[in-house]
């Protein structure tokens, strides 16, 4: 059996236009609409009639113009317009976004007849950007207002953002931080014997597990400015378990580690002055009854430290 190729007529074309999910519209080389489909007519709420006496600029809104405006000259000029994002008002003022396609029909002759566009509602899509943002807005509040600093990377390693209190400690501000590798912008050593220490970023992406830092780490600061750090580092899942990063938070307890310092070298000094001297020490807390013995006091009234 033999088919015949079958041809489409002006009135099946229109029936599977006005079918389609996209908002299409046309119009002449004065901007005056000329067509439109069924989704078009729905969205907009404008009637037959009234789109006979409709221009292009009637439905763009004010803020979407001068955008529209440059894509439809470039349009003119036989380019195919893509993704264009522009707002569209309704017949009672309700905003509309929209993105799609724009272009220019032109007679054998190349002179402009008119343009077509098909655009898609993003209304859903703009809604959950802006809710996106509001989120992201209200995270940089709290990272900026928190006392403790904060740097988040990627699952590489590389620094995707900083609080101010990581920009003080580190000495990097965030924009020049972004995209290196946190092994440079959180350059840490042990304070007793300068050997660099693992990078706990690095070691949660291995492990995928929390981890924290032991006592006696100093951050080394881009300018050269030593601190005592206490910090822990914790991985990223996404929605599906997926590592896609770590957050590294971190504290200066400089002044904590001093005092501590000071505190046990005194008791170091008070040991030694007590074995120079062969002297035994307790201490009796009145309060709750408790005794505390060192052994040299043991040693002399002959027993064993145990």
């Amino acid at each position: 059996m033999k088919y015949g190729r079958s041809k489409i007529d002006e009135k099946h074309f229109k029936k599977i236009v006005d079918q389609a999910t996209d908002l299409i519209q046309c119009v002449d080389n004065d901007g005056r609409i000329v067509y439109v489909n069924n989704i078009w007519k729905n969205k907009l709420g404008y009637s037959d009639h009234e789109i006979d006496n409709l221009y292009i600029g009637d439905i763009i809104h004010p803020q979407s113009k001068e955008n529209c405006r440059k894509a439809f000259l470039e349009a003119n000029s036989g380019k195919s317009i893509e993704n264009l994002e522009a707002i569209f008002i309704s017949k009672s003022g309700q905003s509309i976004p929209v993105e799609g396609n724009v272009n220019c029909n032109f007679d054998d002759d190349g002179f402009v007849l008119g343009a077509w566009g098909m655009y898609r509602d993003i209304t859903k899509r703009k809604k959950a950007e802006e809710m996106l943002r509001k989120n992201e807005e209200n995270l940089r509040i709290t990272l900026n207002s928190i006392g403790e600093a904060v740097i988040a990377t990627d699952n590489e390693g590389r620094v995707t953002g900083m609080n101010p209190v990581a920009e003080k400690l580190t000495g990097w501000a965030e924009d020049q931080a972004r995209g290196k590798s946190s092994t440079d912008i959180f350059n840490i050593v042990n304070a007793l014997t300068r050997q660099a220490v693992g990078n706990p970023v690095m070691e949660v992406l291995q492990n995928g597990a929390a981890v924290s830092l032991g006592n006696h780490t100093i951050l080394l600061a881009r300018d050269g400015t030593e601190y005592q750090v206490a910090d822990s580092a914790a991985p990223i899942y996404s929605a599906e378990k997926i590592l896609t990063g770590v957050v590294l938070v971190f504290r200066d307890v400089t002044k904590q580690y001093q005092v501590l310092e000071a505190l046990r070298k005194s008791e170091e000094r008070l040991e030694m002055a007590m074995v120079a001297a062969n002297d035994g020490l307790f201490d009796w807390n009145l309060k709750n009854n408790e005794v505390y013995f060192d052994k040299r006091y043991f040693t002399m009234a002959g027993y064993e430290p145990d």
